[in-house]
């Protein structure tokens, strides 16, 4: 090892929610961690826009309510700030608009269903509901998944579509192989508890998570780390990160809080030793979820009948954000219409498809924008959990974690996400008390840790 190579105790790849969120909870363990963001900007997926008054998400975000991710970030002394919205919803098929089921009364009333379709779903939903249902999920068969658990409780028609609808709706991913378990406790959670949409957008978690680094914590942002190398020898352990500056790190150990795909190229990059190998082995090709994304901001707001549009022959919905949480000046609104593309990808009239919905929520909108964004392929989350391709753990290998919406923790999206970096972050303290507690050796090489950079 050079006398110049930096030696860091915890080096996170990653500064979006899964990377903070870890770097949090090492640094208040009294962890020296140092976190390494390729980007000049915190946030990943979770950060936001600022236009002038107005916070435009990446793509329209909800907490759960009950989920692990808030409940996480409590922990962590971050305040989430955002309340349950109460929109007045429509259902969407064809052309035809119709009350959309939010509550006993509302399913009783609509008229998108028939008598037996709204016993069906009231049974169904009341089951959701139990006290005893998390434990009955998990009693699933692994290898079922929520096209069939779905099928086998509804027959074809309106009912059916509406609990696929729903479905895709709590886990941003209109899959039909998704394992049912995991799908089915995501919206669970959603029907018990519902979704928060956070006052300042998603970034004041960044900005609270930021703000929760303790002293021992360093966060280099621009910095991108290129390769991975594991060490082996008799000199060194740990990984060695080479940045793209053409500088070299030497971590005790790594949290790799990025994409799969991205943690994969990494580990490509050493794959000659066996560590980065075994490590790159345990992160197969996963399908990911990808979704058009539509975001205007109106100045003034427009009249409209509808604050939520869901699609139900359409894998399309609408919401204005604006109507439960602070994300722009009063008087204005902020809305986002979306439509999931699972295995399918954007075409030309997608956009003119997701304008559509904002004409039948606000007509007259287009006279009042004063902000707009459209991404026409924007990835919502990185792995749709199948029969046959579980999530990975997230210890890879030897000193080597992981942590993202696409490890086994937690649930989906933002709660598995949370949830790894916290389990992350529990094993790298257990792996170095563990190290901390066994007899140091008669003569140990010396170790240089000359900072090369403030």
């Amino acid at each position: 090892m050079g006398t110049n190579q930096r030696r860091v105790e915890v080096a996170i790849v990653g500064g979006g929610l899964a990377g903070l969120s870890a770097g949090v909870a090492l640094g208040q363990a009294g962890v020296a961690v140092e976190l390494f963001e390729r980007s000049t900007n915190l946030g990943g997926r979770a950060a936001s826009r600022l236009v002038g008054d107005y916070v435009l998400d990446l793509g329209p975000h909800a907490l759960y309510a009950a989920g692990s991710a808030r409940r996480g970030l409590e922990s962590l002394g971050v305040t989430v700030r955002g309340r349950t919205p109460e929109p007045r919803a429509a259902a969407k098929i064809g052309e035809r608009y119709f009350q959309l089921p939010m509550g006993a009364p509302s399913l009783l009333g609509t008229g998108l269903l028939g008598f037996a379709d709204k016993l069906r779903l009231a049974r169904l939903l009341t089951e959701l509901q139990s006290p005893k249902c998390a434990a009955r999920l998990a009693a699933l068969d692994p290898n079922s998944t929520v096209s069939q658990w779905i099928a086998e409780r509804l027959p074809p028609g309106r009912g059916r579509l509406l609990m696929e609808t729903m479905v895709r709706l709590s886990t941003y991913s209109g899959h039909p192989q998704q394992r049912a378990r995991l799908a089915l406790n995501q919206l669970r959670l959603a029907v018990t508890d519902g979704v928060l949409y956070l006052d300042g957008g998603w970034r004041s978690l960044v900005d609270a998570l930021e703000q929760a680094l303790p002293a021992s914590a360093r966060i280099r942002r621009g910095c991108k780390v290129s390769g991975l190398r594991y060490l082996d020898d008799a000199s060194a352990s740990g990984w060695e990160l080479s940045l793209a500056d053409g500088r070299t790190v030497r971590a005790d150990q790594v949290i790799l809080a990025v994409a799969p795909g991205v943690a994969r190229k990494l580990l490509a990059s050493g794959a000659e030793n066996s560590g980065a190998a075994r490590a790159y082995s345990r992160i197969p090709q996963a399908p990911a979820s990808y979704a058009a994304c539509l975001q205007v901001a109106l100045d003034p707001a427009a009249p409209g009948k509808y604050d939520f549009i869901l699609g139900i022959d359409q894998p399309h919905y609408l919401s204005v954000f604006s109507a439960a949480a602070s994300v722009g000046p009063s008087g204005s609104e902020v809305i986002h219409a979306m439509r999931y593309l699972d295995q399918s990808e954007p075409t030309p009239e997608t956009r003119s498809e997701l304008e559509g919905l904002l004409d039948a929520a606000r007509p007259g909108w287009r006279g009042r924008v004063c902000e707009a964004s459209y991404q026409p392929r924007l990835c919502v989350t990185n792995w749709v959990e199948t029969p046959g391709l579980p999530r990975p753990d997230c210890e890879l290998g030897p000193s080597l974690f992981a942590a993202g919406d696409w490890l086994n923790a937690g649930g989906v999206l933002a709660d598995a996400a949370v949830e790894s970096a916290l389990e992350a972050s529990r094993r790298v303290l257990k792996q170095r008390a563990s190290l901390q507690a066994r007899p140091a050796p008669m003569c140990a090489p010396p170790v240089e840790t000359s900072e090369l950079w403030s």
